[in-house]
């Protein structure tokens, strides 16, 4: 009896289904694990690591790692043409997750026209047995074609003087820039033109604020602090009465892989060192008028450093903060806050944070030279500081 064609064909159609799910299946599964950066989405690329197995995967979520777990397993970080192996080159920050596949998604954009080394290593975290092995791979994004925008805004302290002490400058730029940090792009010359060695702290920590818009140059303390062997071997790096210029290379690149439009110089005198604690007798607040939204205005009777002074002071009245904006003065002499509504009758209190400097370190009570509890400065603060002032 011979099968009805219709059949015969359901039954074939059938057949090839079958087939195809199964070699699917074994397409999927014998797919090795690889490194790709997925730029589906531009503002959202993310770095991804496929093929890896179901198991290794539900370990991973289930893990609960910590930041430097997942660093660890999978390391991704500029790639450095220096001899350094890619585990002494500290990892982009970013966010992780294992669902479908393990992926990382960093806390600011890749740089197009920069390549970046990633590293997936099961060994280098001991609390998760998977089964994968390691890999390696360079990605990158593709630079597109522009000019050079970004040009270095400021240089901070402002004033033309600094003392032979400097502890920190700041450099802020126009727009964003990339990751990379200033050691190998910030260099100090004398007035003979012959570069200054060793001044800055050679670190690789990330030193930018948030918006990667302004960074932080650590001049080397043990050259700074008198009688510790830096100090003693060198000396100060900058010296009382010469001058010093400080030079940003144009070749440092912001967050498209540019260089700057230019290349940097500013000039500074050396001036004595800065060694006194910080002491808010001295300092002149100028009160607002009531009924209105004047600024207050607190003058130093010396430079203070610019990064800790934004985020160091702040207006209360009883147990309640102000809200509204302060602002540095030229010269880091003086910071103005002006309210979001009107100001009120009556006392209230200028509150300044235990951590604020001035340009050579000194806190308030306590000389950046104080070396124990035993000298003739009083202890560093360790709660804030309120200065009283009034509204009338």
């Amino acid at each position: 009896m011979k099968r009805p064609e219709g059949a015969a064909r359901r039954a074939a159609w059938v057949l090839r289904c079958a087939f195809c799910l199964v070699l699917l299946a074994s397409t999927s599964c014998s797919r090795s694990p690889s490194i790709r950066l997925d730029t589906t989405n531009p503002s959202r690329t993310f770095i991804e690591v496929v093929g890896l197995p179901r198991a290794d995967l539900t370990a991973l979520s289930k893990a609960n790692l910590s930041p430097d777990e997942w660093s660890a397993l999978l390391h991704v970080t500029l790639r450095s043409d220096t001899s350094r192996s890619l585990s002494e080159i500290p990892g982009m920050a970013g966010r992780y997750s294992a669902e479908d596949s393990l992926r990382f998604w960093p806390s600011f954009p890749f740089d197009g026209g920069r390549e970046y080394e990633v590293r997936f290593d099961p060994s280098r975290v001991s609390r998760v047995t998977l089964s994968a092995t390691a890999l390696h791979a360079t990605v990158s994004i593709p630079g597109t074609a522009r000019s050079p925008s970004t040009h270095v805004a400021t240089v901070y302290p402002t004033s033309d003087v600094i003392p032979e002490n400097l502890l920190r400058m700041y450099v802020r730029f126009s727009a964003p820039m990339g990751q990379q940090g200033g050691r190998d792009h910030v260099t100090f010359f004398d007035d003979s033109g012959r570069e200054v060695p060793d001044v800055v702290v050679p670190l690789d920590t990330d030193l930018w604020n948030a918006e990667r818009t302004r960074y932080t140059v650590i001049l080397d303390p043990g050259r700074v602090k008198r009688e510790i062997l830096p100090n003693r071997d060198m000396g100060r790096a900058l010296h009382e009465g010469a001058g010093i210029t400080v030079v940003v290379k144009r070749e440092w690149p912001d967050a498209h892989g540019l260089p700057l439009t230019s290349e940097y110089r500013r000039r500074f005198v050396i001036g004595p060192a800065e060694e006194d604690a910080l002491n808010t007798m001295q300092w002149r607040v100028a009160p607002p008028t009531v009924g209105t939204r004047d600024p207050v205005t607190v003058t130093f009777p010396k430079p203070l450093d610019f990064g800790l002074l934004q985020r160091s002071l702040s207006v209360e009245r009883g147990a309640s903060n102000i809200a509204g904006r302060g602002g540095v003065g030229p010269a880091e002499i003086w910071w103005q806050f002006v309210p979001d509504s009107e100001w009120q009758r009556g006392p209230y209190m200028l509150r300044v944070e235990p951590v604020l400097e001035d340009l050579a370190g000194n806190r308030i009570g306590r000389a950046f030279e104080v070396l124990s509890r035993g000298d003739a400065v009083p202890a560093e603060n360790a709660v804030p500081v309120l200065v009283p002032f009034i509204v009338r």
